[in-house]
Parts: C-alpha cells; sequence; structure tokens
C-alpha cells in the first residue's frame, strides 16, 4: 500500500524488472489465472485526487502506479474508497505478456504492470 512513500518506484519496479522468476510470488491459483487472460487485458485503476491535486497520466506518474486491476468494479471502489474531491476510473489495455504478476489474495485482481505499456488509455470521472 502506497508505494510512493515507502520506497519509491524505482525500487519496486527493480523487483520486476529484469527478473526471469516473477511468477514465483504467485500461487498456483494466481499462475492459472494469469495464464489463461487473452493476450490483451482490459485494466482498470481507481484513483482518488486530494484537494488541490491534478490527475497526472504521463507515463511515470504515481495516478498511472503500476498495480491495476481486471475488476472494473475493483477499480472504481479504489477510485471512491477515501472519497476525495476528485474520483476517476482509468481503463486501458496491456498485452499478457507485459504484465509482471497477477495476485489475487487480497481479492483484487490486481496485476503489476509498466504504465508507459498501457494503451487506450480512458479516464472517467466518478
Amino acid at each position: 500500500e502506497f508505494p510512493r512513500y515507502n520506497c519509491g518506484y524505482e525500487t519496486i519496479m527493480d523487483l520486476f524488472i529484469g527478473r526471469s522468476k516473477s511468477s514465483l510470488m504467485m500461487n498456483d491459483e494466481e499462475k492459472k489465472v494469469l495464464d489463461e487472460l487473452p493476450d490483451v487485458v482490459k485494466i482498470y485503476r481507481g484513483v482518488n485526487l486530494k484537494e488541490g491535486d491534478e490527475l497526472d497520466t504521463d507515463d511515470y506518474s504515481y495516478d498511472m502506479g503500476i498495480s491495476w486491476t481486471i475488476d472494473k468494479e475493483r477499480g472504481e471502489w479504489f477510485g471512491n474508497r477515501f472519497k476525495g474531491n476528485d474520483c476517476y476510473l482509468l481503463e486501458g489495455e496491456v498485452d499478457k505478456s507485459d504484465i509482471f504478476c497477477y495476485f489475487n489474495s487480497r481479492k483484487e485482481n490486481e496485476v503489476v504492470i509498466r504504465p508507459f505499456d498501457i494503451r487506450n488509455l480512458k479516464v472517467t470521472k466518478l
């Protein structure tokens, strides 16, 4: 939770980029879900901004993030969970081959990706 404040984007991405065994972070069920995803995957990210902040969809911004979900409802939940002034749902597509890992231990249907791999980004105000 809140990696920007704990260790930063570069440190977290170093855990995944160049590591050929990121699948070791997943359990068998998570590996199966990832294997069964289509070649192009719809992903979602809920963003909740504090007063005075603006949404930044630059590839390396915190708002774009590395943790997304394949569940639109869960993405909307993340966007609305802190009841800030501006809540958004980001929606995009990524190739399955660009997904580092899939996690579901917290029932979030989370995928870890590089933001610059996202295509067809759409922003919806919630």
